[in-house]
């Protein structure tokens, strides 16, 4: 659980003619991770080269048989989550993309004519619909002839002008053709009228001022009422003419939407097929598969892949190092905690030699955000957003909510706060307001009486609060080191597990400064504690840099001629006094205090609360609607405080395990493993 699953690499060589089929059986097995080939061509010494397939034409066609199906059923009214009828069954078969392609074509141009001439006679319509609104517009304004607008000796402008401009187009008409013009405005219309020697100049008034021409046909008849007759048919001629295409259209989708669909899921496949072959090698007459699988499964991938293509491959399975970056990374976790393997990946995913952090980190997380966010009210209501989320959607979101729901329960009940309501609000209502609370929160409240009251009460033991989360930080980053000597030994790098050792031992140096200055547990300086606590840790940890300083230089020099120099020497030691003072002993005090935000969201989260609590107190002084509008500010308040203060409070509990626990063991920036599918 601790570890990534054990993988094993397999290079399988097949023959060109079963490349198909091997490669459906890996779809079917579901638990292939393929890798590119040319990562490992130099292994194969030349024999083996890149393959070199077209994807161009696959995923060309695959684009224009979606496109065309969002098109008919655009054009049909048909949602894309479904079709309005049954379709018609399908038995076409192809062989290959040129028989899908050929096929297609056909299907295309018939399909495309359709829609085209539905496109067109749309269009048509709402050009007719736009004449008979103008000519209905053009009755309301008293013109009932076009001659009128025709005329030889005025010009007629109708369209739309903005509001604002009304008063400005007037003046600047007056300032162009003096009282030579005519305007009036019925509802969003506006008609100018001016002698036709000023045609030009009321045109270039009217564009400044952003008025919208709209120009009657030519070949209107001249009496409005005959013409809005002629419009009114050509717009009946036109929706039965579009209801005529769009049953033709129906009728297309009935009958081909089946083999569109078909098409499409063909051309897919043999299109993820080509991108499947691109990561294969090739000889004259044969594939490299190159791939990963968990140890677990090898006897299942061979014998899947025997049974497809008999003795005809070969099956080469190697057990890779711990140190080989190229392994992708399968993680293996019980449901409930591989929920957050998203809190992990979105620092990165593990090495294949990496510690999988996800079993410690649903453990630890949840009850720092818990420390952050108690309150028993508002940790019930996260437990039952996180379970709905679970149970409606599925999502491992839901099962992190619940449990840091839970732990916020926990940390009401050590806080005593239930739904922002303590017993050090209870003395505030009182002393502030000469009021009480309700007999029942008291009585829940007197229930924790029986617990310490710094557990319950944290504002008035702040110190020892901090203390109790500089602790905690302690022993989070502590495991991290612990962790991380654990690797190292492993992996038989001796120096660095005594180092993460040695670091550990100086981060107990940061703690013991701490207490020392908060004068708890080390009343009194002493000579001997500071030099085994503090000095001794950090002279370990400079002698271990300049070592390993050295060894480097002594590696580099063995291929270069040059000598080093004092100057040199002198910068090794300075990296290492650098090294052990501020990156190891001040690095591990500042990501100690960095747990005091535990207490300062506490805090926060109870102070912001009382706020909102008081407000609703000292509503119920107003006669008649009091007790509403406290009710509504506290709802409200609630609202807020479990919005803000639980997004904050999930922000710095991620925050801790990113940069204070995870850069003391975890690298990431591992493949994650991800089993070939076809589709």
């Amino acid at each position: 659980m601790l570890k990534p699953v054990e993988m094993r690499e397999l290079r399988v060589i097949v023959l060109e003619d079963d490349v198909d089929r091997v490669i459906k059986r890996l779809d079917a097995l579901g638990n292939v991770h393929l890798t590119d080939v040319r990562v490992f061509i130099d292994d194969w010494g030349g024999f083996v080269k890149p393959s070199e397939e077209l994807l161009m034409k696959s995923a060309e066609i695959v684009t224009k048989i979606d496109n065309l199906i969002d098109m008919i059923k655009g054009a049909t009214g048909t949602s894309s989550g479904g079709e309005a009828k049954r379709h018609k069954a399908s038995n076409r078969t192809w062989n290959n993309l040129d028989d899908v392609s050929a096929s297609f074509q056909e299907l295309e141009k018939n399909a495309t004519s359709l829609i085209e001439n539905l496109k067109t006679l749309e269009k048509e319509l709402a050009e007719r619909r736009e004449v008979l609104a103008m000519l209905n517009d053009l009755r309301e304004f008293g013109i009932e002839s076009l001659d009128q607008i025709r005329g030889e000796f005025i010009c007629v402008f109708f369209g739309k002008l903005p509001a604002e401009n009304a008063e400005s187009l007037e003046r600047a008409l007056k300032d162009a053709v003096d009282e030579n013009f005519f305007i009036a405005t019925k509802n969003d219309k506006t008609v100018v009228i001016s002698l036709i020697e000023y045609k030009d100049r009321v045109e270039r008034v009217l564009r400044r001022y952003d008025y919208e021409f709209e120009k009657i046909p030519e070949d209107m008849p001249a009496d409005i009422v005959h013409a809005m007759s002629v419009v009114e048919e050509e717009i009946a001629s036109l929706n039965k003419r579009i209801s005529d295409v769009r049953r033709d259209l129906a009728a297309f989708r009935d009958e081909h939407m089946e083999t569109l669909m078909k098409m499409r899921d063909f051309a897919s496949t043999e299109h993820s097929k080509m991108k499947a072959k691109m990561l294969f090698g090739r000889t004259e007459h044969a594939r490299v598969i190159h791939g990963w699988t968990p140890a677990s499964d090898v006897e299942r991938v061979i014998s899947g892949l025997k049974e497809e293509v008999g003795e005809c491959c070969v099956v080469d399975v190697r057990k890779p190092s711990r140190d080989d970056r190229r392994v992708p990374t399968l993680l293996k976790n019980p449901p409930i905690i591989k929920s957050f393997e998203s809190v992990i990946g979105m620092y990165g995913t593990p090495l294949y030699r990496d510690i999988d952090p996800t079993f410690i980190t649903a453990m630890i997380f949840p009850i720092i955000f818990g420390l952050m966010f108690p309150d028993i009210g508002h940790g019930l209501i996260l437990l039952t957003l996180g379970f709905i989320l679970r149970r409606r959607i599925g999502t491992d979101m839901g099962t992190i909510i619940s449990l840091c729901g839970f732990f916020s329960i926990i940390g009401g009940l050590l806080f005593g706060e239930f739904f922002g309501f303590s017993m050090h609000v209870s003395h505030i209502i009182e002393e502030s307001l000469g009021m009480k609370l309700p007999s029942i929160l008291i009585y829940v409240l007197k229930a924790f009486e029986g617990l310490p009251t710094f557990l319950f009460e944290p504002i008035k033991e702040i110190k020892m609060f901090f203390i109790i989360t500089m602790m905690i930080g302690f022993v989070h980053m502590s495991l991290g080191l612990v962790l991380n000597g654990i690797m190292r030994f492993s992996e038989r790098k001796i120096m660095e597990g005594i180092s993460s050792v040695v670091k550990l031992w100086c981060m107990f140096g940061a703690v013991y400064f701490i207490l020392l200055l908060f004068k708890i547990f080390f009343h009194k300086f002493e000579y001997w504690q500071a030099f085994v606590f503090l000095v001794l840790p950090v002279i370990l940890l400079f002698i271990f840099r300049v070592v390993s300083e050295l060894k480097h230089h002594h590696a580099s020099s063995e291929h270069s001629e040059e000598t080093r120099s004092a100057m040199d020497y002198l910068l090794i030691l300075i990296d290492g006094v650098i090294d052990a003072v501020l990156e190891n002993f001040f690095r591990f005090l500042a990501n100690i205090i960095s747990y005091g935000r535990i207490l300062a969201l506490a805090l926060c989260h109870a102070a912001l609360i009382e706020v909102f609590i008081l407000l609703s107190f000292m509503c119920l002084n107003v006669p008649y609607v009091g007790i509403i509008i406290g009710a509504v500010i506290f709802l409200l308040g609630t609202v807020i405080v479990i919005l803000l203060e639980a997004i904050m409070s999930a922000i710095h509990t991620i925050r801790l395990h990113f940069y204070e626990w995870f850069t003391k063991f975890y690298e990431g920036g591992g493949v994650p493993f991800k089993p070939f599918r076809l589709c």
